[in-house]
């Protein structure tokens, strides 16, 4: 697992943003991820009918946990993925300036909006 070092990849927040429970309230946001996810996930996707979906979630302290679904034609699979403290600060700022962006406002301004 983690072959690369994501943070240094072609990645990029979808059109959608979502606000979810999984893991509690949290802002997620899902990534388009141009890059071998097999050799970072330590998944085997690659020539298969599965395709894999990553999110990040920020949550009311500021951290930032990650998912990764591997999606197939009869299964779905989710993983919860540890990031390390230097891909944490790396998807907290892509989330942040997504969220500048596509709303006007900080994360933690948006998740008070939201949650409170």
């Amino acid at each position: 697992m983690r072959e690369l070092d994501i943070t240094k990849q072609t990645i990029c927040c979808c059109d959608e943003f979502d606000t979810s429970t999984y893991d509690g309230k949290t802002v997620n946001i899902p990534y388009e991820l141009w890059f071998e996810v097999d050799k970072y996930f330590g998944t085997d996707t690659k020539g298969t009918d599965s395709c894999l979906d990553f999110y990040t979630f920020y949550h009311e302290d500021g951290s930032v946990t990650a998912i990764y679904v591997v999606k197939g034609p009869d299964h779905t699979h989710t993983v919860d993925w540890e990031l390390t403290k230097k891909e944490e600060i790396f998807f907290k700022e892509k989330m942040e300036e997504y969220c500048r962006c596509k709303c006007g406002c900080t994360l933690s301004e948006l998740w008070k909006e939201l949650w409170q």
